[in-house]
């Protein structure tokens, strides 16, 4: 199967919309104001990667089962579901560092 690379200006470009779509809702970010949690909010939505990721395997296993006998396909979706599990333990770590002060 041949390596399909995604520009990371994708990435940016398409965070930068979910953003604006978040600033419509929510109005614009000011961090000098801004009370929310957004450690604990960014864990949740890692949280919900995490599970749709995990239910994304079982409907391709149920529906399209051979499409999951790639070996290519599941090395990709091994290599996002083990990105996810060290992004939420690193959420996870700098949220334990922040509650015991040892920012630097």
């Amino acid at each position: 199967m041949e390596e399909i690379k995604i520009p990371s200006s994708k990435i940016a470009e398409d965070a930068l919309d979910k953003y604006r779509r978040g600033e419509k809702k929510h109005g614009v970010f000011d961090p000098t104001i801004d009370k929310r949690d957004l450690l604990q909010e960014d864990y949740d939505e890692l949280l919900d990667a995490h599970n749709y990721l995990q239910m994304w395997r079982m409907q391709i296993i149920a529906q399209r089962p051979s499409l999951w006998a790639n070996p290519e396909i599941i090395r990709k979706w091994n290599y996002a579901f083990h990105l996810i599990i060290e992004a939420t333990r690193a959420n996870l770590e700098l949220q334990e560092e922040v509650k015991n002060g040892n920012q630097k």
